[in-house]
């Protein structure tokens, strides 16, 4: 039997900045992560490389509309 998937809804109101949050979600749950977000840049994805440091990740992100960065 599988163990069931655990869901975190993340914002910056509760953590302050993404970081902080990844951090959190690496160290909180010792499985794989899959995480989903509208905007990553290259700082977070660099928290992201060191925080889920030999942990299998997923990253899904969002595309971005036309003429916008």
């Amino acid at each position: 039997m599988s163990t069931p998937a655990i869901f975190e809804l993340i914002d910056n109101d509760e953590y302050g900045h993404h970081g902080d949050a990844l951090r959190w979600l690496a160290a909180y749950y010792g499985g794989p992560l899959s995480i989903a977000t509208g905007y990553l840049g290259l700082d977070g994805l660099d928290t992201l490389a060191q925080a889920a440091e030999g942990k299998h990740a997923r990253l899904l992100i969002g595309r971005p509309r036309p003429g916008r960065r």
